[in-house]
């Protein structure tokens, strides 16, 4: 039989050879679609072994929070949180819509005469403009210390970890890749990308917009680390990652 350090390396390489295929052969169309999928549906299954018995949204959010290094995880999307604050006017969200507004123009700014030539630095912003959670928790509006909801939502559907599962349910449930970013440059980091989007007769620039994007190599790099994290986890708890896998002839798990 197995130990548990021989089984725990079985697995990490199983997945690692999956991860590997993709980067070794990353499309050069910027959609990228099946290997999109593919990558975060890897990071479905791993946080499947990390958290067993959990809800996938949970299990998936708290994954990322916890396995990824990604240093902008738990960092809120200013991008997301305006457009809420825009969409549902409560009157009790007033100081933190003048808070947000503030942050965005300082962020993702409108530039005052619009131009097809930019240079990369006023058209790409990395996430390091978007605030912690802890931050916009001390801006929120609370009731007895619990943080009202606007609209059906809190502080942390907002934050990039959530957000990348709304992106993965993107990919699984309609096939496409959310929003209309796309990656000129093959990154490793994602970042908010300015466009523009209605020109004149001239081809002058009328109006632009901001698109968060997750490019493709982050994507692989994030299923890297996190595997790597969650395969040491689990030889320092001592549990075998097949643990919660009923293996066997029938397809419903309960008639194994």
């Amino acid at each position: 039989m197995e130990t548990v350090a021989e089984q725990v390396q079985r697995f990490e390489r199983h997945y690692a050879r999956h991860i590997d295929r993709v980067a070794a052969d990353l499309p050069s169309d910027d959609d990228a679609l099946y290997s999109r999928i593919i990558l975060t549906t890897l990071l479905d299954t791993l946080s499947s072994v990390a958290f067993e018995d959990q809800p996938v949204g949970i299990r998936f959010v708290a994954f990322v929070s916890q396995f990824s290094e990604w240093e902008h995880a738990e960092h809120v999307s200013l991008f997301h949180l305006g457009r809420a604050l825009e969409v549902h006017q409560q009157p009790e969200f007033g100081n933190l819509k003048i808070w947000v507004g503030s942050e965005l123009e300082a962020a993702l700014p409108a530039e005052p005469e619009l131009s097809l030539i930019v240079h990369t630095s006023v058209r790409e912003k990395r996430l390091a403009v978007d605030p912690t959670l802890e931050t916009v928790l001390a801006q929120w509006p609370k009731s007895q210390g619990t943080p009202l909801k606007l609209g059906g939502f809190q502080p942390k559907h907002f934050i990039h970890a959530q957000l990348l599962y709304q992106y993965r349910n993107h990919l699984v449930h309609e096939f496409r890749v959310p929003g209309y970013g796309w990656e000129v440059n093959r990154t490793v980091e994602p970042f908010y990308q300015k466009q523009v989007t209605k020109l004149a007769a001239d081809l002058k620039p009328l109006a632009e917009r901001w698109e968060l994007v997750y490019p493709l190599k982050f994507l692989v790099e994030l299923c890297r680390s996190s595997l790597a994290r969650l395969s040491q986890a689990l030889l320092t708890e001592g549990r075998r990652p097949f643990s919660g896998r009923l293996e066997g002839s029938y397809w419903i798990r309960s008639l194994n």
